[in-house]
């Protein structure tokens, strides 16, 4: 395990870098070239950091009431840039890829039908609000583009979007019970239905109310047992 902490007369980081084990977060302060001499920017002060392998359990214990991250976890990955000049307002702009992201307190024979693949997004942070762009969530054989936004501050309100061209019908089901690991969504026999879907789904919620969905689905060749539609 590694902890090192470099700062300048300020008490500003120029070099952070945590590890333990194969989890690893590194900052640095950025070094513009000026005028044929290396010297900081004195309007900005850009830092950048990136995260390998830190487990999201560890990103919600280090994160408190700020994050609103029920039962996640999984790996993340990032490349982030803020403006240590404006920490009053913070800024962070950047990437974030999530491996293996789950939701729920699941034993080892349960993770398969409630694990996703992987989620990459460009995020945004500014105003206290959290953008994520262009994201994409691989769940199964189905993939979705995912769009959302989150308030930490604002009762952990947030909304997503999500959109896919080609689905695979089981992924529905499973999809909702990993939205809701804990609750028997549906009947067992369901897990048998086949076929592919266009969709776009919205979610949203916050800290005090309760998730609501809104989904717009078309779909072709679907079975279950001996039924075709």
């Amino acid at each position: 395990d590694k902890i090192l902490l470099h700062l300048d007369r300020n008490f500003l980081p120029q070099r952070i870098l945590l590890q333990n084990q194969d989890a690893r977060i590194e900052g640095s302060r950025r070094i513009d070239w000026l005028g044929g001499a290396f010297r900081r920017s004195t309007q900005r002060t850009p830092f950048t950091v990136q995260v390998k392998e830190l487990p999201l359990e560890t990103v919600s214990l280090l994160a408190g009431d700020a994050l609103f991250l029920p039962s996640l976890s999984g790996n993340l990955f990032g490349g982030f840039e803020l403006d240590l000049a404006a920490l009053h307002d913070p800024h962070v702009q950047g990437w974030v890829t999530l491996r293996q992201p789950r939701l729920g307190r699941l034993g080892e024979d349960a993770i398969a039908r409630h694990e996703a693949d992987f989620f990459h997004s460009k995020l945004n942070f500014a105003a206290g609000k959290l953008s994520l762009t262009e994201g994409t969530l691989r769940f199964g054989e189905s993939q979705f583009q995912i769009t959302g936004q989150f308030a930490p501050q604002q009762d952990a309100a947030f909304s997503v979007q999500l959109m896919t061209q080609q689905g695979n019908l089981q992924d529905v089901v499973t999809a909702a019970r990993w939205l809701q690991p804990t609750t028997q969504v549906w009947p067992d026999d369901v897990a048998a239905v086949r076929g592919r879907f266009q969709t776009q789904i919205t979610l949203s919620g916050s800290r005090s109310s309760p998730l609501t969905a809104a989904m717009n689905l078309r779909g072709q060749d679907w079975q279950w047992r001996n039924f075709t539609l």
